[in-house]
């Protein structure tokens, strides 16, 4: 947002909204809103839940989106190390993923350091694919679901399940279907 923006703009860094309120009516859980300085006289309610899927996840769902918005290795790398340091962990760097709690999949921020921690793998693994990565791909496929006209799982539920428990993540998905 910008003080010269506009709210019939597409909302991105080249045609920013004018209003706090606009980006509150269109983000949704996990969203990032940018707000450029300048004084915003207005009263915000940010939305709390989910708007028609179809219309919100298209982007997400598209194949490649996470390349679109993942931080680069160069930040990570530092990141990942004090991370390691911050929880005390010994382990084999090689095969432990700086990985997102909320999978950018789902929404997760991208930056936020409090939705990125070492995952280490299986102690015999050779890299960092991760057996959370296949839930997440599950969820975000359950989410997906919703613009093919079927049954699908709530993003913000998606959010919830695998950021408090992702091991029965799955299970628990498949009762929580709409639709």
């Amino acid at each position: 947002m910008a003080t010269d923006g506009a709210d019939t703009a597409d909302g991105s860094a080249g045609r920013p909204f004018r209003t706090i309120s606009r980006a509150a009516e269109l983000a949704l859980p996990g969203d990032t809103v940018m707000v450029h300085a300048g004084e915003y006289r207005e009263w915000v309610r940010p939305r709390r839940a989910e708007r028609d899927p179809a219309r919100d996840l298209p982007g997400r769902c598209k194949t490649g989106y996470t390349a679109t918005i993942r931080p680069p290795a160069s930040i990570t790398g530092r990141e990942k190390k004090a991370s390691e340091d911050a929880y005390g962990f010994h382990g084999k760097a090689a095969t432990t993923e700086y990985d997102h709690l909320i999978s950018l999949e789902l929404g997760g921020d991208p930056d936020s350091p409090l939705n990125l921690w070492p995952e280490p793998n299986k102690s015999s693994a050779s890299g960092t694919t991760n057996p959370k990565d296949k839930v997440e791909n599950t969820l975000r496929t359950l989410v997906c679901d919703a613009l093919h006209g079927k049954a699908y799982l709530p993003l913000v539920k998606a959010q919830y399940l695998v950021a408090t428990n992702w091991t029965t993540a799955i299970a628990t998905a498949q009762k929580e279907l709409v639709g």
